[in-house]
């Protein structure tokens, strides 16, 4: 993930916001988390919802999104994913993916985290920021997943669906409800049920977490990136991270959440390194370190949340995956932030 450029909103002592310049990262596109943390990209304003035709498992398949239609006229057998949730999703759902992006951050320096099985080294061969329009193409892809695809890969939308049936985001990037994107890409490679299957195994899994932690219920987290010059806080209740938080009964603190209507198109608020004691709104906080001389700041370590345990430092994979919860990695998101939810037990 690439920082991108955008002014955030900052939060002062006073009570006020401020708008300043500076960059971010986006899966996140949304911390277009680098963070990524992403924003809307063309066609915001296209039809959203969607809409099948056929039978379930049957062909074709047809869904409408913000960027307009996609029709798979039969089932796909050569699949690409441009975004870490549909690499997820469609490997879980068990598609014949021929071309992936390769994360190197990972493990072993191609797979996303919560990738099962992961990818092998002929398919995780694509840039995850630079998209490459012709090796694409030689792929000879017969449906392209690209609902969670870094802002560079939305601008090249036209392109790519040039290439082959196309799936966008449904509303926003970085936004849409995981649930619905998993039906959708479910219905695309008409592994419909394989999909309720899923998302069945991870509702049960968030249930079976709820009732292993009701203290969480209405206690404060915050999730972002902190970089050499401020920390940035993905603030917006519409960010997908926020959405799942919410599942879990936790909230962005009152002072964050009430900037969530004028932080711009990432949803993140920034805060100066002379402002990091401000962390201390959240019961709870989990933060990608993107310079480790902030990790060991003078105000971090100061920090409530830094004496009791409860911020948790992320490497970038798991960002990723806090950044773009699915029900492809519910188990394993639970399973990395558990260690942080249980401080509030004691």
């Amino acid at each position: 993930m690439q920082p991108l450029p955008h002014a955030p909103r900052t939060v002062d002592r006073s009570g006020r916001s401020r708008s300043r310049l500076t960059s971010l990262v986006g899966v996140l596109l949304a911390l277009a988390l680098s963070l990524t943390a992403c924003g809307d990209s063309d066609g915001e304003d296209g039809p959203t919802g969607s809409g099948q035709t056929g039978a379930a498992g049957s062909f074709p398949v047809s869904v409408t999104h913000a960027k307009g239609k996609t029709v798979v006229p039969s089932k796909p057998k050569r699949v690409v994913a441009l975004g870490y949730v549909d690499v997820a999703v469609a490997r879980a759902l068990g598609a014949p993916i021929v071309g992936a992006l390769k994360f190197g951050g990972g493990a072993d320096g191609r797979n996303f985290p919560a990738v099962t099985p992961p990818l092998d080294e002929d398919v995780a061969v694509l840039d995850e920021v630079k998209p490459n329009v012709e090796k694409i193409a030689a792929l000879r892809p017969d449906l392209i997943l690209m609902t969670s695809g870094q802002p560079t890969y939305q601008e090249v939308f036209a392109k790519l669906s040039a290439i082959a049936p196309t799936l966008g985001y449904r509303t926003k990037l970085a936004q849409d409800d995981p649930t619905e994107t998993t039906q959708l890409i479910g219905e695309l490679l008409g592994e419909k049920q394989t999909a309720a299957e899923l998302i069945a195994r991870s509702e049960r899994a968030i249930a079976d977490f709820v009732a292993k932690y009701p203290e969480a219920k209405g206690r404060k987290a915050l999730f972002g990136q902190a970089l050499p010059d401020n920390a940035y806080l993905l603030v917006t209740p519409d960010a997908q991270v926020n959405r799942f938080f919410a599942r879990l009964g936790l909230t962005v603190p009152a002072e964050f959440a009430a900037l969530a209507g004028d932080v711009g198109p990432t949803g993140s608020a920034a805060l100066s390194l002379e402002e990091l004691d401000r962390l201390d709104a959240a019961d709870i906080a989990f933060l990608l370190f993107r310079d480790a001389k902030i990790k060991d700041h003078a105000l971090v370590k100061a920090l409530d949340l830094t004496k009791t345990g409860r911020l948790a430092s992320l490497d970038m994979g798991t960002a990723y995956v806090v950044l773009l919860p699915n029900p492809a990695n519910t188990a394993y998101l639970l399973s990395k932030i558990e260690p942080t939810v249980a401080k509030l037990v004691q």
